[in-house]
Parts: C-alpha cells; sequence; structure tokens
C-alpha cells in the first residue's frame, strides 16, 4: 500500500473513531424520548418498549453501540488493509449491521441493565 494511503487510511480512522466517540458522549446513539423525540422510532422502543422500563441505563447503552461501531469500522479497516478496499468496503456493509442488530437482543434481553 503506497504511503499516500496509509496517511489517508490513518486520518479516516482517527475521524471516524473521534466522531463515534462524541456521538457517545452525547448520547445520540440511544436516548430517553424526552431528551430526543426522534428516538420514538429507535427500534428499542419501538419493538421492545424500552422507554417504559425503569432503570434504563442509557451511558452503557451508548457505550453498547459505540463499541460495536468501532469494531465494525476497526475490522473493515484491517480488511482494507489486507485484502484490498474493496473487501473492506463489504466487510464494513456486512459487519455494521450485524453489530447493532446484536447490541441491541444484548440491550433488549437486559431490560437496559447492561453490563
Amino acid at each position: 500500500m503506497p504511503e499516500k494511503d496509509w496517511m489517508l487510511l490513518v486520518a479516516l480512522i482517527v475521524t471516524v473513531v473521534l466522531t463515534q466517540w462524541m456521538r457517545c458522549h452525547k448520547q445520540q446513539f440511544y436516548t430517553p424520548i424526552a431528551q430526543n423525540p426522534r428516538m420514538e422510532g429507535h427500534v428499542l422502543n419501538r419493538k421492545y418498549h424500552l422507554h417504559t422500563k425503569p432503570g434504563v441505563n442509557y451511558r452503557k447503552i451508548n457505550r453498547w453501540y459505540l463499541a460495536a461501531s468501532l469494531g465494525s469500522f476497526l475490522t473493515a479497516a484491517g480488511v482494507a488493509v489486507w485484502m484490498g478496499y474493496l473487501a473492506g468496503a463489504a466487510a464494513f456493509l456486512a459487519f455494521y449491521p450485524l453489530g447493532y442488530v446484536l447490541v441491541t437482543q444484548i440491550v433488549a434481553r437486559t431490560n437496559g441493565q447492561v453490563h
């Protein structure tokens, strides 16, 4: 991989990590409906009715979504370095929804009491 490509890949990784961390810090992955009315359509509220459960730990739920997001992105970056950009893009498109589905299932089964 040429040096210019490495620099672009590192810049992309740093940008994605920082923006996703800021989303987690501001609790933009999942927040109470009172804070953000758009969360009413979130699968955790629509399908699992998590907004009606007592003691939901929003901070930890956001950290789980952050881990799923960064895990899928960093895996895709590794695949891109190892196998090429197209394979990296395909890995990201495969792992990103899978991570979100797994985290949603974990959060739903624990009623928002994730550890």
